[in-house]
């Protein structure tokens, strides 16, 4: 949807997806369509679902994500009053911009920093920073139980060997030496 200010001057565009069917609330559609409106340059995205995220409470109407998406349930009152509340605030958006004084480079620069394009990419590349994080937090947990479960495979093994070595003592005499499980030092 293309909003445009009382001079007919488009100051942004909103994304719809909606999710009639579902039964279940899923993360991964927040995720598409932030992926979805950084393809198309859009600002921001309204999520319309039948089900409900668990953070979303009855009496708030909707969650926000990213700062920039809304998950709102199916209920035209509110995807219109939510509608209105991003037409004002890019419309204040727009306003602010326009009232940026300094010379055209910097108003270009101004714009970029300011623009969609560069708020989503920022974003896309934090989450994509949060996604390695939590990979290497997984690795780490891996490798750390792996090396534990090692660790107490060779004490039971240990003691196995022990008691084995004791078993044969005690069966045949003291024909092994008593430091025959003892460490080597280290030279």
């Amino acid at each position: 949807m293309t909003l445009h200010n009382k001079k007919n001057d488009e100051i942004g565009q909103i994304y719809f997806e909606s999710k009639d069917r579902e039964k279940v609330f899923q993360e991964k559609w927040v995720d598409k369509l932030l992926k979805d409106m950084q393809e198309r340059n859009i600002s921001y995205g309204i999520l319309v679902s039948v089900s409900k995220p668990k953070d979303l409470k009855k009496d708030d109407g909707y969650v926000t994500r990213h700062n920039c998406i809304i998950i709102i349930e199916m209920n035209y009152r509110l995807i219109h009053s939510v509608v209105s509340f991003v037409k004002d605030s890019l419309e204040t958006q727009s306003q602010n911009s326009k009232d940026f004084d300094g010379t055209a480079e910097m108003k270009r620069l101004w714009e970029l920093i300011r623009s969609d394009q560069f708020k989503q990419g920022l974003r896309v590349l934090y989450l994509k920073m949060l996604k390695i994080e939590k990979n290497i937090e997984k690795q780490k947990k891996f490798f750390e139980k792996n090396i534990a479960d090692q660790e107490l495979s060779l004490l039971e093994m240990n003691q196995e060997l022990k008691n084995v070595v004791l078993s044969f003592r005690s069966k045949v005499g003291t024909i092994l030496p008593d430091n025959l499980l003892d460490k080597p030092e280290d030279k």
